[in-house]
């Protein structure tokens, strides 16, 4: 099992009668689609703790991620932000220096670790 973890995310222009709304995070790691209760609160969307996981045995993985609203309309991801989830290791609990390094230049929303 991975170690739950939260996300958040700033937002830009909401809509008053959008923020009336339930949000939910979704995030799509190796094909699997889970979807996330999430609250808005001032400028910032708050996505319920999830315990991110993976099967493929590299260190590291890209998964796409969605802030829904109204049960169906996706918010705009104008700069396509993903999030990066990093394979911990028992005895370190913490990501490899490699590929933090690595993946310096890349935009992405959160770093997440999971354990082996």
């Amino acid at each position: 099992a991975g170690l739950p973890k939260g996300v958040r995310v700033k937002v830009d222009n909401i809509a008053p009668f959008i923020s009336q709304t339930r949000f939910v995070c979704q995030f799509n790691i190796e094909g699997r689609v889970s979807s996330i209760s999430a609250g808005l609160i001032s400028d910032t969307i708050y996505c319920d703790e999830q315990d991110f996981t993976y099967t493929n045995r590299v260190p590291n993985i890209t998964a796409t991620f969605a802030v829904i609203w109204g049960q169906s309309k996706p918010l705009d991801n104008p700069e396509n932000i993903h999030v990066l989830i990093y394979r911990t290791y028992p005895a370190r609990r913490k990501p490899c220096t490699s590929c933090t390094k690595q993946y310096q230049d890349v935009k992405l929303v959160y770093k997440i670790l999971t354990s082996a």
